[in-house]
């Protein structure tokens, strides 16, 4: 199992021409460097990527309570690099190790878009594109994510892949490949459609599990065409709203995420407990300020592993989706993401502080 401590997982860049060209042999752009997750960060990644689906559907969290455990028996706790289970392969059936894989691929690539691709706003495609009115059903495979920073007029498009394969980059020019194929469709669709929405990169981002046993490491492998279009009116606080509903849906806010996603007037209560980390203030949530606050637990603590979890959010991210920050282009809104025992910022300016 993975439940302390910090994995590492290898990151390598591919360049878009050699990821397209049949026949090319797929070529590497620099030194990538790693990846660092914890497995609280894990936990809340793949939260917030399966509540993304649709924040308001209650059910939505008792799947992804269940996936986490099924995928934390995956884990292997003996090397730094994440490694798989050796017995991973053998105690799933093809459906479902393929299932699981893709579920843990989306919590790392979510983890990836924040802290490497810089984007802290990431909501699922399809949930986030039925949201808008009048809109035709998405045909065929559709990419995983869509991505953006804080206050920023254009979004990304990115596809998430996931393997466990027996060799090291087996079948990954060809999944990345078609990942980017995936976005190029889905770019299409937007504009066809007239939805408003400008968009700047796709990525097709692979990650490849190695289990303890190989000689080689788990890996991202990614590649990122530029593409460009006329700039159309965006509504980038919408996309917000829907990228914190999911994660007011994790820590049992139902009420909030509902409001988020329905584009409604906000009710929020602030929140009386404030955390306060390198000149950023946090706003803390608990029971005594809402009835449907799960009270200091965490997908941990009824084993024991935690003493206590708390969940926060940036006052900054909460003046601009209580309508107290109106100018959002000129706020300027960056966090840090951080990783150290007790306490995790995530780059969108949520948290969660822990207690072993």
């Amino acid at each position: 199992m993975f439940v302390f401590g910090k994995r590492e997982i290898q990151l390598i860049e591919y360049d878009c021409s050699s990821v397209r060209t049949k026949g090319a042999r797929l070529k590497q752009i620099g030194n990538n460097g790693k990846l660092t997750i914890s497995s609280i960060r894990l936990s809340v990644a793949m939260a917030r990527t399966i509540m993304s689906k649709n924040p308001t559907q209650l059910d939505l969290n008792f799947y992804f309570l269940s996936s986490f455990f099924n995928i934390q028996s995956m884990i292997d706790s003996r090397k730094k690099n994440l490694r798989l289970s050796i017995n991973t392969r053998h105690k799933l059936r093809d459906f479902s190790l393929t299932g699981r894989i893709g579920e843990l691929a989306q919590a790392v690539n979510f983890i990836f878009a924040q802290d490497v691709l810089k984007s802290p706003i990431v909501v699922d495609f399809e949930g986030y594109i039925s949201s808008f009115n009048n809109i035709s059903n998405y045909t065929g495979e559709a990419p995983d994510f869509i991505i953006s920073k804080i206050g920023n007029s254009t979004i990304s498009i990115l596809e998430s892949k996931g393997s466990h394969p027996n060799s090291p980059n087996k079948n990954l020019k060809t999944t990345l490949r078609e990942g980017l194929e995936q976005c190029e469709n889905a770019k299409n669709f937007i504009i066809n459609n007239n939805i408003a929405i400008n968009i700047n990169q796709t990525f097709a981002a692979g990650a490849w599990f190695a289990d303890v046993q190989s000689p080689w490491d788990t890996t991202i492998g990614y590649s990122d065409p530029i593409e460009y279009r006329e700039e159309v009116k965006f509504d980038d606080l919408a996309l917000m709203r829907y990228h914190y509903a999911s994660w007011f849906s994790i820590i049992g806010l139902f009420n909030y995420s509902l409001q988020l996603i329905s584009n409604e007037p906000l009710f929020f209560e602030r929140p009386t407990e404030v955390y306060e980390y390198e000149n950023e203030r946090f706003y803390l949530f608990d029971s005594n300020w809402s009835p449907y606050m799960y009270n200091e637990i965490s997908l941990f603590s009824h084993f024991g592993f935690y003493r206590f979890v708390k969940f926060g959010i940036a006052e900054k991210v909460w003046n601009i989706l209580t309508g107290n920050e109106l100018n959002l282009k000129n706020s300027d809104i960056q966090f840090v993401s951080l990783s150290e025992e007790g306490i995790e910022i995530f780059s969108d300016g949520t948290l969660v502080l822990y207690d072993i």
